[in-house]
């Protein structure tokens, strides 16, 4: 039983070190895009404002609309996913307090208030599972956004500048 219980230890460590991780790394990622995506439209709009990529015959009015469509709607998914994550970690937060609270009332062996708590965990977990889908769902629209906005962008200059 002892030998169960510091493997257990040993798998919970571990898991906490890459879900560290993983958190940090997709705030890595989010901020990254939400940069990136910043630069690629204030770089359009600057050019299409001015008419320098238009033009120059690089790009098609409809070209940079779409690109820049699919630039804002990236940039867009990325600042919700930023309010999302807080969501997240703040009913993370509220579930470890019910979840202290309960095994104190179970400690002190009421049972009512227990139960009470048991359900509360239960709805708050359904809700942090809710929020984790659309996370998942915001970085992937995140990232598909960027690059079918970067793809037209690049693609559309790339067939301009060898003769298509």
């Amino acid at each position: 039983m002892e030998k169960l219980i510091l493997l257990r230890q040993k798998y919970v460590g571990r898991f906490e070190k890459w879900q560290d991780k993983r958190i940090e790394q997709m705030g890595f990622i989010n901020n990254l895009l939400i940069g990136l995506s910043s630069l690629l439209l204030f770089w359009l709009i600057e050019g299409g404002l001015e008419g320098k990529l238009v033009q120059l015959h690089l790009i098609s009015s409809w070209t940079a609309i779409i690109a820049g469509v699919c630039l804002l709607l990236s940039l867009l998914c990325g600042l919700l996913l930023a309010r999302n994550r807080l969501s997240d970690f703040q009913k993370t937060v509220n579930l470890i307090r019910m979840e202290s609270d309960r095994a104190a009332y179970l400690e002190f062996r009421n049972e009512t208030k227990a139960k009470e708590k048991e359900d509360e965990i239960k709805e708050n977990k359904e809700k942090i599972r809710k929020i984790g889908r659309w996370t998942w769902f915001l970085i992937n629209a995140q990232g598909i956004l960027f690059l079918l906005g970067l793809l037209i962008l690049g693609g559309s200059v790339l067939l301009k500048i060898n003769g298509f």
